[in-house]
């Protein structure tokens, strides 16, 4: 059973057609056909039914999905552990990151992948966690940060820790909110986010399970003008706990005891993609720097 052979099985699986399987693994359609109808036969297993929508999976196939990916997952390690013995990883990393670089330990990820994988050239690009997520997508970036629950079925996502989003109002609102319920925070004045952040998605879902909008007056996209705008006294807002905390401590805003909304951190790339050396060796990194977090780190291939 050959590695190749398992990489076009994954990629249709994934792509659910065979042309655009063969855009990303730059082979012929016949040479994935050919590689699939092989570990069909090698497997005694029909994996996929031909439908002229595309490729999907047989019962059987979904089963060997996982199987297929850490098989491929184990082989590459194995490369780039031997590869990361003799520094031999080379090529760039495009990272997309999000919020402050302290709450990602981004410092830490640097000094490790210089430290093993110095011929790694690394190149940062800052964002909000939906526009990381759709750079990845589309082959922008090699990886980004994500704050979020990763539903894409091309993305896989090495969890990392939860961060918590708590809702940050002025001081002089704390008897007005003290006691409040979701409904009459809704009711209040709010900042509103970039459609593509994390505070977005959060407050939807909350939306939608109160049957109510809130109101919202004034937008920010940058965490540091959210802060000022509710320590002026002119609308609340969902803030990460951590910085919330610091902000309270700064004088002026006060936090709503009533929920701590835990939102994932994970760093998100494609499933496809899953034997990239370069990447293999960022999730070995991310793996030494979190790993006193007390939070498990994901299958590379979860989401």
């Amino acid at each position: 059973m050959e590695i190749h052979h398992l990489r076009s099985f994954t990629t249709v699986a994934d792509t659910g057609n065979l042309s655009r399987a063969s855009d990303q693994l730059h082979l012929t359609q016949s040479a994935i056909s050919k590689h699939i109808k092989t570990l069909e036969e090698e497997l005694h297993t029909k994996l996929f039914e031909r439908t002229p929508a595309g490729m999907s999976l047989t019962s059987r196939g979904r089963k060997l999905l996982p199987l297929a990916v850490e098989t491929i997952a184990a082989a590459s390690r194995m490369i780039s552990a031997a590869n990361g013995l003799n520094q031999e990883i080379v090529g760039p990393l495009r990272l997309g990151t999000i919020i402050d670089p302290g709450s990602i330990r981004l410092g830490a990820l640097l000094n490790t992948i210089v430290a093993r994988y110095p011929r790694i050239d690394i190149q940062l690009e800052h964002g909000i966690s939906g526009g990381i997520l759709k750079r990845v997508v589309n082959r922008e970036l090699d990886a980004g940060f994500y704050l979020g629950h990763v539903q894409h079925p091309l993305l896989a996502a090495t969890a990392l820790t939860h961060e918590h989003y708590v809702v940050a109002a002025p001081a002089a609102w704390e008897n007005l909110v003290r006691d409040a319920n979701w409904a009459a925070l809704l009711d209040l004045p709010w900042v509103r986010t970039a459609q593509e952040s994390s505070q977005t998605e959060v407050i939807r879902q909350i939306e939608l399970a109160h049957g109510r909008s809130r109101r919202a007056i004034v937008e920010a996209d940058q965490e540091s003008s959210m802060i000022e705008i509710v320590r002026s006294g002119v609308a609340l807002c969902l803030m990460r706990e951590q910085l919330a905390a610091s902000a309270v401590a700064a004088g002026g805003i006060t936090i709503w005891r009533g929920e701590r909304i835990p939102c994932p951190l994970s760093v998100v790339s494609l499933r496809s993609r899953a034997d990239d050396a370069v990447l293999t060796a960022l999730r070995e990194c991310l793996r030494d720097v979190w790993e006193d977090t007390g939070e498990p780190i994901s299958n590379p291939q979860s989401a």
